[in-house]
């Protein structure tokens, strides 16, 4: 996975490796503890491929943890805290005017190799992982198209 990266990591490698890892295995329990610790985290990437934890939740077909972290976005725009706000509004200010602008956003980035959350979870064939994507109004992508299934795959958007 290499070094883990981010503008706001604040001497805090350990922590976003562990979220890489967390959204990787699937451990939403994990993901949740360590964004109410410290919601910067959302914005963590891996330096040498450039996966996020949305990457990473989708690669392993974790719808669970993709709407843990759209939850967790969500708190930012709902959160009380005036103190919290100050600190941490202004970086999510600059993705997006709401919520839900912030997660199309973020799931729409892609890594260093060009692939985006939503091709990861294509490739896998995690159809509850790419059908949360595509409500979120993900791009779809040539690639992701490609790797559909014949059968089945109307399924994926009810």
């Amino acid at each position: 996975m290499g070094n883990v990266h981010s503008a706001s990591s604040c001497g805090r490698p350990d922590t976003a490796k562990e979220l890489l890892r967390a959204a990787e295995a699937g451990d939403v329990q994990a993901i949740t503890s360590m964004l109410q610790a410290d919601s910067r985290l959302l914005f963590h990437y891996s330096v040498f491929g450039g996966n996020s934890v949305w990457h990473k939740a989708s690669k392993g077909g974790h719808a669970a943890v993709l709407e843990a972290l759209e939850q967790a976005v969500k708190q930012q725009y709902e959160h009380d805290n005036k103190d919290l706000h100050e600190v941490l509004r202004p970086s999510i200010m600059r993705l997006g005017a709401s919520a839900a602008d912030v997660v199309t956003r973020l799931i729409n980035k892609a890594n260093v190799k060009g692939f985006t959350p939503l091709m990861l979870a294509c490739s896998g064939n995690h159809t509850e992982a790419v059908a949360f994507l595509v409500k979120r109004g993900t791009s779809w992508g040539w690639l992701c198209c490609a790797t559909l299934p014949a059968t089945g795959a109307a399924a994926w958007f009810s």
